[in-house]
């Protein structure tokens, strides 16, 4: 909308300069006016387009293949619906597609050892006019490395069942093969199969509370093999403008420390980040850092973390606390 009022008062005083161009000017006059009202009508209605297209994803008919240009193109933008098949947008091999509504809040919080509590049906503090009702286990940001893999290994096909070996799974998102982070992986994919989500967005239902993955583990001779499903419902919070391309080769650089992998999604969010209070990503977070200042002391560790990855150029904390970013 920030854009739409600008363009708004400069039609306004096009529109008047036209007026006046007409009772009091040449026919070159005219015609400078009338194209500066005309080219500014068109920007005009194209962000109204766009805005309008916000949130949506491409319902296609029946007889329209998967493999089709026009719905190729759309997963660029957003899932898309096609003869019954729901897909989520495509990225690149090294990239996870999330939305923002998740990353810009505490569903995957910055938690240590023995912090999560047991929510039911809780808003958890999220940024954008979103509304998240949590049930289940909390989850961490190494939760959330399992969900995107999840979602990545599930993307051209919502709701159907996908099999996928335990080691090849870990390795997918960087870890280790051995005993313990087995243990863990089930852990977490325990702890998602109890998560359930509803998302609203400035009032209205996005995503009816669903299941965030549905597993179950087959025991095989020589392995162990996961079969997942991901709910078609999930697609809804991929709609146009809704979702980002996360870099997974950052993320795997940043395992072990929670508080800048939470930071590297919440930033690769925005195109442009604001200056933010630190008191608020402290929130956004879910931090339970105690006192601001401990909070800040590990916030700036996470910066560095951040640079050192590659994701940030520079950084500083304002004088009015706030924390403001150039992206790399």
């Amino acid at each position: 909308m920030s854009r739409q009022k600008p363009l708004k008062r400069q039609m306004q005083i096009a529109d008047t300069e036209l007026d006046q161009a007409r009772r009091f000017g040449d026919q070159t006059s005219i015609d400078m006016a009338a194209a500066k009202v005309e080219k500014l009508n068109t920007q005009l209605l194209a962000i109204t387009a766009r805005l309008a297209e916000q949130g949506t994803i491409g319902q296609f008919s029946a007889g329209v293949t998967t493999k089709s240009a026009e719905v190729v193109q759309r997963r660029k933008r957003s899932a898309v619906a096609t003869d019954g098949v729901v897909q989520l947008p495509l990225v690149g091999a090294e990239k996870r597609a999330s939305p923002n509504c998740l990353l810009r809040g505490a569903v995957f919080a910055v938690l240590k050892k023995g912090q999560r509590a047991t929510l039911m049906r809780e808003k958890v503090a999220s940024q954008g006019g979103y509304e998240v009702l949590f049930s289940g286990i909390q989850l961490d940001q190494a939760d959330l490395d399992v969900w995107l893999h999840c979602l990545h290994l599930s993307r051209d096909c919502l709701g159907e069942h996908v099999e996928v070996g335990l080691l090849p799974f870990l390795r997918g998102i960087g870890r280790t093969e051995g005993a313990a982070s087995q243990e863990w992986l089930r852990d977490s994919l325990v702890r998602l199969g109890m998560a359930v989500i509803q998302v609203k967005h400035e009032g209205v239902t996005v995503m009816v509370a669903d299941r965030m993955v549905v597993y179950e583990e087959r025991e095989q001779v020589s392995k162990s093999t996961i079969s997942l499903r991901v709910s078609p419902t999930m697609a809804r919070l991929f709609g146009v403008a809704r979702w980002t391309s996360i870099d997974s080769n950052v993320r795997t650089k940043l395992v072990g420390r929670p508080l800048a992998q939470w930071l590297h999604a919440f930033l690769a969010t925005h195109a442009k980040p604001i200056a933010l209070p630190v008191s608020t990503l402290r929130e956004l977070s879910g931090s339970r850092a105690g006192e601001l200042r401990l909070f800040r002391r590990t916030l700036r560790q996470a910066i560095v973390h951040l640079v050192n990855a590659g994701f940030l150029a520079s950084w500083k904390i304002t004088e009015d606390d706030r924390l403001q970013v150039l992206r790399a």
